[in-house]
């Protein structure tokens, strides 16, 4: 795994700072589980085709494997890869007066070929072995956008020895839903 990022720190009120950093990341030779016995494409018209109607009872007959006297074989190798980019703003007010707070957003992408690969423990497979292009997208796990608040109140029971000291804490974090989704 290789790590990177870039941060800018400023103080822009008395106890108040705003950082904005990039932070990205690359994995590679990140296991990804794969049939290596896959059912074997024809090509009609320029088109993959790995099945064919069954005729008149529903369902598809599969093409053979690549080695037809065996069936579907599981296996998990170090061959899948991984990307992530994300712009990160934060407002932290230091404790000042009683107060402390945080707000955090983390604009964010992250691409791979393996999110359903569960380490050794197996997971999904590629969708076809030869070729892990076809499962090159958003990872399983992305969260584009994320948005934080915290804060912390001390309360102003000084005087009482069996309050004195206490603060109360919250927070929050929100994910916009993805577009088309609910």
């Amino acid at each position: 795994m290789y790590q990177w990022n870039l941060n800018i720190q400023r103080q822009v009120f008395e106890s108040t700072t705003l950082t904005v950093g990039y932070v990205g990341s690359r994995g590679v030779h990140l296991y990804a589980a794969r049939d290596v016995n896959p059912v074997m494409p024809t090509v009609v018209n320029g088109v993959q085709i790995f099945g064919v109607p069954r005729g008149a009872t529903p369902g598809i007959v599969g093409n053979p494997r690549l080695n037809p006297a065996s069936a579907a074989l599981s296996s998990e190798a170090p061959v899948a890869d991984s990307n992530y980019h994300s712009l990160q703003v934060g407002v932290n007010r230091r404790f000042s007066h009683g107060v402390q707070s945080q707000l955090s957003y983390t604009w964010s992408k992250c691409m791979d070929n393996a999110s359903g690969t569960y380490g050794l423990e197996g997971g999904i497979p590629w969708s076809y072995p030869l070729n892990s292009s076809f499962d090159h997208g958003q990872c399983l796990f992305d969260r584009p956008q994320v948005f934080r608040l915290s804060g912390v109140y001390a309360l102003p029971f000084n005087q009482n020895i069996l309050v004195k000291g206490w603060q109360m804490s919250g927070g929050s974090s929100r994910r916009p839903a993805r577009p088309g989704t609910s």
